[in-house]
């Protein structure tokens, strides 16, 4: 069973469980006192039953039904603009942000990774940005290129997946590659990837196959605004 699957199963559970509770009292097949029928309470708390009961197992449906039919009811939409990160991007929640760094040959590199985690739609969107080692020297159009090839080379063989595609995309302020891999579980990493002034942007989402192409996906990755440094 998918995670997204048991997801929804779990958070229908509850309502489901209780309104077929509440019905099989409120419709009589269950939980009937002594003299039931000379019991006032007990016949206004079926009467109540009988109309929480329905209504509470069509909320289970809708809840277990929700991932499916309307993924992005619901969803806190919000720009993500970090300080001096010279780009914007909307993001469907609050970004969890951490700082992962690394040393290289040019020195230490401080990728900036801000994720959110859709728990009910199993959806994660990440965006990563790393400013270039103040020791990298600048590199020609073409190298920039065949190094955003390798990167997703590597992506796909960290992942063992299935490459899709990996297409250039012309823009004239720097250099950009899009890609999309199948992963295992029916699920697809599909992205961006950028050498924009002298940093590295990434924006990455993960989902089932269902969910690749949904307006979820395609607003976050088309969202992404690059703010020249140089610009004050």
């Amino acid at each position: 069973m998918s995670p997204r699957l048991f997801t929804a199963l779990l958070e229908s559970a509850i309502p489901l469980g209780g309104g077929i509770w509440a019905s099989l009292v409120g419709f009589g097949y269950i939980g009937i006192p002594p003299a039931a029928e000379l019991n006032t309470k007990y016949q206004r708390r079926r009467q109540t039953l009988r109309v929480a009961g329905p209504m509470m197992i069509l909320l289970g449906i809708v809840i277990g039904m929700q991932p499916f039919f309307a993924p992005g009811a619901g969803l806190q939409w919000q720009t993500y603009a970090p300080e001096n990160g010279h780009f914007s991007a909307d993001m469907p929640g609050t970004p969890a942000e951490t700082v992962v760094e690394e040393t290289g040959e040019f020195g230490p590199v401080e990728n900036h990774v801000a994720q959110v985690f859709l728990r009910r739609l199993d959806v994660v969107c990440t965006v990563r940005r790393t400013p270039f080692p103040e020791d990298l020297p600048d590199h020609p159009r073409d190298r920039l290129d065949e190094l955003l090839r390798e990167q997703i080379a590597a992506l796909v063989a960290l992942n063992k997946g299935t490459l899709i595609f990996n297409r250039e995309q012309l823009r004239p302020d720097g250099v950009e590659r899009e890609f999309r891999i199948e992963v295992q579980n029916h699920y697809i990493f599909r992205g961006r990837l950028l050498f924009l002034g002298r940093t590295e942007f990434q924006m990455q989402v993960i989902a089932p196959a269902a969910l690749a192409d949904s307006t979820i996906a395609n607003r976050f990755l088309e969202s992404f605004e690059y703010h020249d440094e140089s610009e004050k």
